[in-house]
């Protein structure tokens, strides 16, 4: 899940930078097929999908699913990316920046989002440039601050679950050895028995 939300984000950005340089008459044709000719429009629907998918992530990274559970108390250094506040703004700034500058992996996926969907939202007024002050922001919110913090869960979540398998190894290791211990002792005690 923390490698979809991350993922998503790159998507979603993506799509939306694409929409953004695509004006209502202009394609980008990526094939010979004239049925994958890339419009404005199909973008902004590709980039509200990732939204989707991205928000659906983070959800159930944080709170669970039917198919998982939560990763939330599963392992501190987790809970601190994910949940726990980057720093802490000084004089209690309220800009758009220090809103996300400080925020968690969750609370910075949030606010991702939120700016992405106004962007979406708002999508003619920007007329296919990039002087959108929101645009700026959500490109400076993914690459300076977000990535890196999803980038650390994916690779916490990686983490855990190297040590949990070389815990289970060293359990199955053990009782592999006690398995072969204790059939070589009923193979003796088989012999000492049926040689009477």
């Amino acid at each position: 899940l923390a490698s979809i939300r991350m993922e998503n984000s790159l998507e979603t950005m993506n799509y939306l930078l694409s929409a953004v340089i695509l004006n209502r008459s202009s394609t980008l044709n990526i094939s010979s097929s004239p049925q994958i000719t890339l419009t404005r429009q199909n973008m902004l629907n590709l980039a509200k999908e990732s939204i989707i998918k991205l928000n659906n992530a983070n959800e159930a990274l944080l709170k669970g699913n039917t198919i998982v559970g939560p990763c939330f108390g599963f392992d501190d250094e987790l809970d601190m990316i994910n949940t726990h506040l980057a720093c802490k703004a000084v004089n209690n700034q309220t800009e758009l920046h220090d809103s996300y500058r400080c925020s968690s992996a969750s609370q910075g996926v949030d606010i991702f989002i939120s700016l992405i969907e106004s962007i979406i939202d708002d999508i003619e007024t920007t007329g296919g440039n990039f002087d959108n002050e929101k645009i700026v922001h959500s490109l400076h919110l993914l690459n300076r601050h977000l990535l890196e913090r999803l980038e650390q869960a994916v690779d916490r979540i990686h983490d855990v679950n190297t040590i949990t398998c070389k815990s289970l190894e060293k359990k199955l290791m053990a009782t592999f050895i006690c398995g072969i211990i204790l059939t070589f002792i009923t193979f003796i005690v088989s012999l000492i028995f049926f040689a009477k």
